[in-house]
C-alpha cells in the first residue's frame, strides 16, 4: 500500500505506520466484522500488549478477557454514531475513547476508528474555594496537585524527595483519598517523567493470570500462550514508574 501526498511523493505503508506510531493518541481500527484491523504502539502503554498481540484478533475476545471496558466499538456498530466515553483498562488506565463509524453509501459500517488517551482526573477539574467545579484549561501547580493544608504540604514534600532517589514508595490510605494523584505526582517530579507511567489494578487481574500479566511469558511457555511470547506489564514501564493498586 501507498499513500499520494500533495507533493506527488508517495509514502509507503511503513512510514506510514512509522508516523501513526508518534501520535500521541492511540489509534485504533476495527473492520465491519469488529476484527481489528489496526492500532499504533500506544496500546503497549495503555493494555501492556504488542500491536502484533492485538492486529487479527476480534474486538470482543480483549473485551471478555477484561483488557478494556465498557467497548465503545460495539455501542458504535449499535448507533451508527460516534462515541466518546471513559474507558478503563486492564492495567487501570483511564482512557478517553471516541469511535467514529466510517460508512459506505448504503451506510453499512465498513470500519470504526478510535482515538483514546489517558484521561487525568487531577488535570480536567479543579475544585475552587467557591465549591464550584469548573473546567481547568492549564494544568494546576505543583504537577497536578492543589493542596491548602499545611499536613498536605508536608506530604507533597516528602513525596518530592521520595521522587528523586530510585526507591519503592508505599502510599496508604482508603480508597478515594487520592493514592494514584499522589503517585502521578511523584512521577511527574521524578528524573524519571518523561518515561511512562503505568497503573495497574492487581484486583482486575484473576488470580490465574497474575504471574503471566505481571512478569509476562516466553514462546510456547504453556497450552494456549501467544506463539510469539508476551512482555509483563513490569517490563512494559520499562525505565518509568509503576504504581500497583489492590
Amino acid at each position: 500500500m501507498t499513500i499520494q501526498a500533495k507533493n506527488d511523493r508517495y509514502i509507503d505503508r511503513a512510514t506510514f505506520e512509522r508516523i501513526l506510531d508518534h501520535s500521541s493518541d492511540e489509534i485504533f481500527v476495527v473492520d465491519k466484522n469488529q476484527r481489528i484491523v489496526y492500532v499504533n504502539k500506544n496500546c503497549e502503554r495503555h493494555y501492556a500488549l504488542k500491536p502484533a498481540d492485538v492486529i487479527g484478533k476480534r474486538n470482543a475476545d480483549f473485551i471478555a478477557r477484561g483488557y478494556w471496558r465498557p467497548s465503545v466499538v460495539s455501542e458504535v456498530f449499535k448507533t451508527k454514531s460516534a462515541v466518546t466515553k471513559l474507558q478503563i483498562t486492564s492495567t487501570g488506565t483511564e482512557l478517553i475513547t471516541t469511535a467514529i463509524p466510517v460508512l459506505n453509501k448504503h451506510r453499512d459500517i465498513e470500519f470504526v476508528v478510535s482515538t483514546a488517551r489517558p484521561f487525568h482526573r487531577q488535570e480536567a477539574f479543579k475544585l475552587e474555594k467557591s465549591g464550584d467545579l469548573t473546567v481547568q484549561s492549564q494544568p494546576p501547580t505543583r504537577a497536578g496537585m492543589i493542596v491548602h493544608s499545611p499536613q498536605m504540604q508536608d506530604v507533597l514534600h516528602v513525596a518530592h524527595k521520595a521522587a528523586q532517589v530510585d526507591s519503592t514508595v508505599l502510599i496508604t490510605g482508603e480508597s478515594g483519598t487520592g493514592k494514584g494523584v499522589l503517585a502521578n505526582y511523584i512521577h511527574q517530579v521524578s528524573p524519571r517523567r518523561q518515561n511512562t507511567f503505568l497503573t495497574i489494578n492487581c484486583a482486575a487481574i484473576p488470580e490465574e493470570l497474575l504471574e503471566s500479566e505481571l512478569f509476562g511469558y516466553a514462546p510456547g511457555a504453556f497450552t494456549g500462550a501467544n506463539r510469539r511470547g508476551k512482555i509483563g506489564l513490569i517490563e512494559a514501564a520499562e525505565v518509568g514508574l509503576f504504581f500497583s493498586t489492590r
